[in-house]
């Protein structure tokens, strides 16, 4: 097991929204860098960050894509990386 981070104080990411969205912890990860969480659950207790952010998921699922993708932007560079999603039914059937 990874060593979990610790932090006190939780964040409100939607303080104008009339339910909010509280996050026990500032941490989370960045969109689908963690894939759908599964490669990860024996390395890190989940429960200990304040969000998890998925792969992109899609009404129908779709393929891998053939080429990856990159784009420079002003601060870095904007990579799709053509990895496949199992679409909405398909993800809550295997990760629900």
């Amino acid at each position: 097991m990874i060593q979990q981070p610790t932090f006190s104080s939780p964040v409100e990411l939607a303080p104008n929204h009339k339910t909010g969205l509280i996050l026990n912890t500032p941490v989370m990860t960045s969109a689908g860098c963690w894939g759908f969480a599964d490669e990860y659950s024996n390395l890190l207790d989940l429960s200990k960050i304040g969000a998890f952010v998925t792969n992109p998921i899609t009404l129908r699922a779709r393929r891998h894509s053939q080429d990856t993708q990159a784009v420079p932007i002003q601060n870095g560079t904007l990579v799709h990386t053509g990895t496949p999603n199992p679409g909405i039914r398909g993800a809550l059937s295997k990760y629900r």
